[in-house]
């Protein structure tokens, strides 16, 4: 949700509301607080749409946006960045982890250069329709180098920048890539950095805590993997919209079907309502149980349970444990 919340405040910025930014998607305005929330990229791609409309198009916006990006909005996947050794081990584990993160960092790496040492990032673009392209590129420019300069603590040198746009004005990203000129026309837009820069010690590596942050992003994104079909669907739905677990009334509404609709193609594809909410509510059970003290009731109420003790059966016949027996173990390792 890190990437809508930031084009919510962007919005604000530009005196459009929040629930008009929202109005044509699946969102409301208090996800953009729940971390446990994800944003599709139907809506995501609604909420610049949206934006562009209102601002008519104002030229920079995109960087603009990719500026707003913060480490802190990342959770882990910003965790493993700030204490990463180096700038290349950084941006591999955005490029590793990115669907944790931000639409921004959704990047791909090849290597380039004399020896193969310095790094070519290909920027997100291809996903997005054609209209919303500049603004793509341009905030994941923004973001790449903003939060590269802020690790390094200093400028990051651009070597290339490479766009596969027309050559529409964004003087402003050839000033943030330190005047750089821009090669049109290429098959994807790309930025590459040099080895110097890469392979810098980076102020406030950390090897411990990188080894840390990288579990957590694995089990979130072992978590995060999608189910085919209706079902994809209803598990993402539902972890966008944590209040509809357990409410499958809800989820119809929100999927344009009736409940016995939904039920019937559930069990076409070999699942149920009720078995796609317990493996949700599964996988946030272990992400809240890695809250320090955030109390048990809580975590119950979070995940719909009417009472702890409901929850506290659920999670010992999935873990054959209690919850504060896991919470004290996963603290030990």
């Amino acid at each position: 949700m890190a990437g809508a919340a930031a084009l919510a405040e962007l919005a604000a910025k530009h005196g459009l509301a929040t629930q008009a930014l929202l109005a044509e998607t699946r969102l409301r305005a208090f996800d953009l607080g729940d971390p446990r929330c994800r944003v599709s990229l139907a809506d995501e791609c609604r909420l610049i749409s949206r934006l562009l409309q209102h601002t008519g198009h104002a030229p920079g916006l995109g960087l603009e946006a990719g500026r707003r990006v913060r480490f802190t909005a990342l959770g882990p996947l910003g965790l493993a960045m700030v204490s990463s050794l180096s700038l290349r081990a950084a941006l591999h584990a955005a490029a590793r982890f990115g669907n944790l993160g931000c639409p921004s960092l959704h990047l791909h790496l090849q290597a380039c250069g004399p020896g193969g040492k310095d790094l070519r990032l290909i920027l997100p673009q291809r996903e997005y329709p054609a209209e919303l392209g500049r603004f793509v590129v341009e905030r994941s420019l923004a973001a790449v180098l903003s939060l590269s300069s802020s690790l390094a603590q200093r400028p990051v040198r651009v070597v290339a920048l490479e766009l596969a746009l027309d050559r529409a004005d964004i003087s402003q990203a050839y000033e943030l890539c330190g005047g750089r000129a821009p090669l049109h026309g290429m098959a994807a837009s790309a930025l590459v950095l040099a080895q110097a820069d890469l392979d810098a010690p980076l102020p406030h590596g950390d090897a411990r805590m990188f080894k840390l942050a990288e579990a957590q992003c694995l089990g979130l994104e072992a978590g995060c993997r999608p189910r085919a079909g209706l079902a994809g669907e209803v598990r993402g739905l539902l972890s966008a919209h944590p209040s509809c677990l357990g409410d499958m009334a809800a989820t119809a509404a929100l999927l344009c079907m009736s409940e016995r609709t939904l039920r019937r193609r559930l069990q076409d594809e070999g699942t149920s309502f009720v078995t796609l909410c317990d493996e949700l509510r599964r996988t946030l059970a272990e992400q809240l149980l890695a809250v320090p003290r955030l109390p048990i009731s809580d975590i119950a109420e979070r995940l719909g349970y009417a009472e702890a003790s409901s929850f506290i059966h659920a999670f010992k016949r999935w873990h054959g444990r209690t919850p504060r027996a896991f919470r004290s173990a996963a603290a030990s390792v």
